[in-house]
């Protein structure tokens, strides 16, 4: 059975068959013919099939669109090319009762939708679920974990990237669909707006995704695009992220403040400038929630700059927008 014919088959909607809800997996995607092979592939392998498969590009001239039509999957044009437009589109175009994403650097765990499902079915008042998300330095080897943790309890957050995002489309006529204005920060965003309606976030503990991360340079790019999101969305949501604002900003300024404190040696002042946002991070990271980590000194080290990298870029972004109407107007409109 080649490519096509193996997602092809999975199309067909079972939307009348008791104990089954009706599925659109959305992919978006630009220049990914090579990694979001191993994606559909993952897709796949489900124990529960999907019901439709959306691949989103922003030309019909993408490399990516060759391969999604080896496999059969539905490709869709994003003629504006933000990442908020391409899941918007894919949110509009898509014809099941629950959309669910995945990114083109991602696999899903082979029981991925069947847990994902089994809550939705088992708790009508979950209308948005998501699961952790894993790092991996390869995705044609990647390690999936021998054993599923349960799936309930389920944890409530108040975010969880795309990359391992679902809900129920009728959230879409609650909250609206994604910005269409955001490069960056779409999926923040739209969190912002579910938690602004009260809509809670459930993390299925058991829904596990595996993102690629080849490199540490390749982690910290990603950071600082999550860091410059976060100031986009400070200035769309105001005071809903005001909290995160404060953190990130004293976060930064306390290490000229622990630099100084060692130069003139007021060791009692490097303790608190020191010890504070370790305090912070060590917390952050055993709580994490859907970025899993593994608990070790390394791990550990990797979160710190990781965070660091999101504070600046945080920081750097938010003077940028606060000093210059253009910038602005980019994300507000005329």
């Amino acid at each position: 059975m080649n490519s096509s014919e193996s997602l092809s088959e999975v199309s067909n909607f079972s939307v009348n068959v008791p104990n089954r809800l009706s599925i659109s997996i959305v992919i978006i995607a630009k220049n990914s013919p090579d990694s979001i092979r191993f994606t559909l592939d993952s897709l796949r392998a489900q124990s529960r099939k999907p019901d439709e498969i959306l691949v989103v590009v922003p030309s019909m001239e993408d490399s990516t669109v060759k391969t999604a039509e080896e496999y059969g999957v539905r490709v869709v044009l994003d003629p504006k090319a933000t990442r908020g437009s391409a899941r918007a589109v894919g949110v509009t175009s898509s014809i099941g009762s629950v959309v669910a994403f995945i990114d083109a650097e991602c696999i899903a765990h082979p029981e991925w939708l069947r847990v994902l499902e089994k809550v939705y079915l088992e708790n009508g008042e979950v209308l948005v679920q998501g699961g952790p998300i894993h790092r991996t330095a390869e995705l044609r080897n990647a390690v999936m974990p021998s054993s599923l943790p349960s799936i309930y309890p389920l944890g409530y957050v108040n975010f969880i990237p795309t990359a391992n995002l679902s809900f129920r489309k009728e959230v879409v006529g609650m909250v609206g669909n994604f910005n269409e204005r955001l490069h960056e920060g779409e999926d923040l965003d739209f969190c912002m707006r579910l938690m602004e309606h009260k809509i809670s976030i459930a993390l299925n503990p058991a829904a596990i995704i595996l993102h690629l991360d080849k490199t540490t340079r390749s982690m910290i790019r990603r950071y600082a695009n999550y860091g410059k999101s976060r100031a986009k969305v400070f200035f769309i949501h105001k005071r809903s992220v005001l909290v995160a604002a404060v953190v990130a900003t004293v976060r930064v300024l306390l290490i000229p403040v622990a630099i100084w404190a060692l130069i003139v040696q007021r060791y009692d002042i490097l303790l608190v400038a020191v010890g504070l946002p370790l305090a912070h991070q060590l917390y952050r990271f055993f709580k994490s929630s859907w970025q899993i980590n593994d608990i070790s000194v390394s791990s550990f080290l990797l979160d710190v700059v990781l965070s660091y990298t999101l504070y600046f870029f945080f920081v750097s972004r938010f003077l940028l927008l606060l000093f210059s109407p253009g910038a602005r107007r980019k994300i507000y409109g005329p």
